[in-house]
């Protein structure tokens, strides 16, 4: 779901999406989960927090290079994909991390 979502915010960058994907951390699908479902099964976890903050970062870095785009700045928001695609790729591995500490 990630994946898509990330997948979205480039073509929204590449002007191939007339809209972003939803940028509240907490009404996108993930964040819909991570806030009801997640918390309730996982919240005294450490790693929750981790996974949690993981996703704000997320949303906040796609938030900046929206704007940049709004602002012109196409090679400024595309330069902050590498970014982004780190966080993503380490959020999905602190997830599992999680779900796993849960069995």
């Amino acid at each position: 779901e990630m994946r898509a979502w990330v997948a979205t915010l480039e073509a929204h960058l590449d002007g191939l999406a007339p809209a972003p994907p939803e940028l509240d951390p907490t009404t996108c699908q993930f964040g819909r989960w991570l806030h009801r479902q997640g918390r309730v099964r996982h919240g005294s976890q450490a790693g929750y927090a981790v996974v949690d903050a993981l996703h704000q970062d997320i949303h906040l870095k796609a938030q900046a290079m929206v704007d940049l785009r709004a602002h012109g700045e196409y090679e400024a928001a595309k330069a902050m994909l590498p970014a982004l695609h780190l966080t993503r790729q380490t959020l999905t591995v602190q997830l599992l991390v999680l779900l796993d500490d849960s069995d």
